[in-house]
């Protein structure tokens, strides 16, 4: 029930705060929500918004509809390969990354959802990318977001997307002697639940926030609909 309220009685709050002087990575913005937040940081006048997007045609159609919607400048936004489904791209992103002069906010959107069965890098494919893959970025890219807090005396956001499904699944898995084994064997597998016991293990990531708080990096992990404002929380402006 508290699933049904959230989504067809609470609006969340319209976003106001600038984004001025920011740089901020979306992934998975070439449609739906990420997109939609790409949107909002250029209305904000961020001064650079990089969508990471696997497939990099519809990254450039996305980038040509907010630029004509919001009328940002033509150097705001970059298109940036990423594919959540190779470690290779992951880390040759991150050290893309590594070289902007600044990073406010990585946004970790994308993700996969299905009901059938495949592998990804050794792993079931939903594991692979909404978990395995979206910490992996995390890790990589934390060196840029704890250098860009002590340089420029910010608090950079490191948003990590969950879902409340995550509330869906019991997740058994957990019990077994190695989870991660036990989330690759197909013959045990509870697809039904798998999107919302990654979206669960996305959510478990909190744990590791204490320990950004000395590097000044602040962790959010919010349900889908409050992405947006979770990433502009007071003190998010430089």
């Amino acid at each position: 029930m508290g699933f049904l309220y959230s989504q067809l009685f609470v609006t969340p709050v319209y976003p106001t705060t600038s984004c001025t002087g920011q740089t901020i990575i979306v992934t998975g913005s070439n449609t739906g929500l990420g997109k939609g937040a790409a949107r909002y940081f250029a209305r904000l006048g961020a001064s650079k918004i990089i969508l990471a997007v696997r497939n990099s045609k519809a990254g450039e159609e996305a980038k040509m509809d907010i630029e004509t919607s919001t009328n940002c400048g033509a150097d705001v936004l970059e298109v940036w390969s990423l594919d959540l489904l190779s470690y290779e791209s992951c880390r040759s992103f991150a050290d893309r990354a590594s070289k902007l002069p600044r990073l406010d906010v990585l946004l970790e959107n994308a993700g996969v959802a299905g009901s059938k069965w495949s592998l990804a890098g050794g792993h079931e494919r939903q594991i692979a990318v909404n978990v395995i893959s979206t910490l992996y970025l995390a890790i990589l890219m934390l060196p840029k977001l704890k250098s860009s807090a002590k340089e420029f005396s910010i608090k950079p956001r490191l948003v990590v997307v969950s879902s409340e499904v995550h509330g869906m699944t019991k997740f058994p898995e957990w019990k077994e002697p190695n989870t991660v084994d036990a989330l690759d064997d197909e013959s045990k597998a509870r697809m039904r639940e798998r999107y919302p016991t990654s979206k669960l293990l996305e959510a478990l990531f909190r744990q590791i926030a204490p320990k950004l708080e000395g590097p000044g990096v602040i962790l959010v992990c919010p349900p889908r609909a409050y992405v947006i404002q979770s990433s502009l929380v007071k003190g998010a402006s430089s």
